[in-house]
């Protein structure tokens, strides 16, 4: 799965309650469950312009992004999640790939190791 891909909003929004007049309980759901590193990453969305849906105040529970919106601002309110989801994907992809390097960094010296000892097991072994 592509970095861009990694969450992304699969439906509309689903009007769940009325909290108030025109006020509105919602959610979108996503398609898979976010790791915790990217949860984390959607709390700190640099561009939080939206008040409805800012990072911090929304609800992430499984694969759903729940939140309370105003009606009028129910088509600004999808806009923002949709950046902030795009902005999250792309910082999880810088932190995916560190790991991933690090991991075969990791791997390239277990292996040089291996061969090490391989090495003098091979120079000693009639010792």
């Amino acid at each position: 799965m592509s970095a861009k891909e990694y969450v992304k909003r699969i439906s509309p929004p689903d009007f769940i309650d009325e909290v108030g007049f025109k006020t509105y309980k919602l959610r979108v759901r996503l398609n898979r469950y976010p790791e915790s590193d990217w949860i984390g990453f959607f709390r700190e969305s640099s561009e939080m312009k939206s008040t409805e849906v800012h990072p911090r105040i929304v609800e992430i529970d499984g694969d759903e992004i729940t939140w309370t919106a105003s009606e009028d601002k129910i088509p600004e309110n999808i806009e923002w999640v949709d950046k902030y989801i795009s902005q999250v994907n792309e910082k999880y992809n810088r932190l995916l790939g560190k790991n991933e390097e690090e991991q075969q960094k990791q791997e390239e010296s277990e292996k040089q190791k291996q061969a090490k000892l391989d090495r003098l097991n091979e120079k000693y072994k009639d010792l």
